[in-house]
Order: structure tokens, then C-alpha cells, then sequence
């Protein structure tokens, strides 16, 4: 009930959630940016990300937010980004607490026939907010 208070917030549904209580994978569009949001358990990230990657070629994300594993991961896969951002009550395989902050931005040209350009900076935190430069990524849409 607090994400009532934030109108664009996405909420999906985990593996201890109670079933039925959101939906277990979302589309959203960001600034023209395709993405997909997953908890991950239905599609076995902890085994393989391929079953990852072939949703979000199914459903042409770009941009893929991810959890289940409570890994920080950031990649880049033919065009996709990648993106879990780790956990902040349970972390695996990282050491400590992790978020991650994705800033939009669109570059609009003033010739329509030629589009805009977005750019997306990734950037890791600990609970205590401390940036993770190792995690940083900037990419263009």
C-alpha cells in the first residue's frame, strides 16, 4: 500500500509473494525504451539467462529489470540491457546490500526524420549509499 503514493510505480509479483497479488511480469515503455520488469523465478534466472534473454527478444525490451538471484548484474547483450539490481535485505554473491538508479535521458534532434537518441546511466549503491563505480554503465538507446 506505500507504492500508492508513487502513480508510476511497477509492481511484480515474487516467488514469496502471495499468488495473484501482481502480475508476474510487466511492460513498460521509457521514453520510447521497450522494457521488460520480472521477478525472474518463472523464467530460472538462477539456472540460465537464456530463458531471460528470449522473453525480451519475445517482447522486443531493450531494457530488462530482473531480480530473484539478489545479484548485482549489469550486461549488455546483443543491443539488451541486462539489469538486476542486487537485493537490499539478503545479498548473494556480492557482499553487501545493493540498489541500482537508472537515469533517462532524451536527446530529441530538431530534425524529426532523424529521431531521438536515449541515454541511460546505471549506477549501483550500497544500503548506505555508497556508489559502486565497478557496476556503472552508461548506454544509448
Amino acid at each position: 500500500d506505500v507504492l500508492g503514493r508513487y502513480p508510476n510505480t511497477i509492481t511484480i509479483c515474487g516467488n514469496c509473494d502471495a499468488p495473484g497479488t501482481a502480475e508476474v511480469e510487466q511492460t513498460f515503455d521509457l521514453l520510447g525504451v521497450n522494457g521488460l520488469i520480472t521477478h525472474g523465478h518463472t523464467l530460472h534466472v538462477k539456472t540460465s539467462p537464456l530463458p531471460l534473454f528470449y522473453r525480451a527478444q519475445e517482447l522486443d525490451a531493450r531494457l530488462t529489470v530482473f531480480g530473484h538471484t539478489h545479484t548485482p548484474t549489469l550486461y549488455v547483450e546483443n543491443g539488451r540491457v541486462f539489469l538486476n539490481p542486487g537485493s537490499l535485505s539478503y545479498p548473494r554473491g556480492y557482499t553487501v546490500c545493493t540498489y541500482a538508479i537508472a537515469e533517462f535521458n532524451c536527446d530529441r534532434d530538431d530534425d524529426e526524420a532523424s529521431g531521438s537518441r536515449v541515454t541511460a546511466n546505471f549506477t549501483f549503491y550500497t544500503l548506505e549509499g555508497d556508489p559502486i563505480p565497478a557496476f556503472d554503465l552508461t548506454h544509448t538507446y
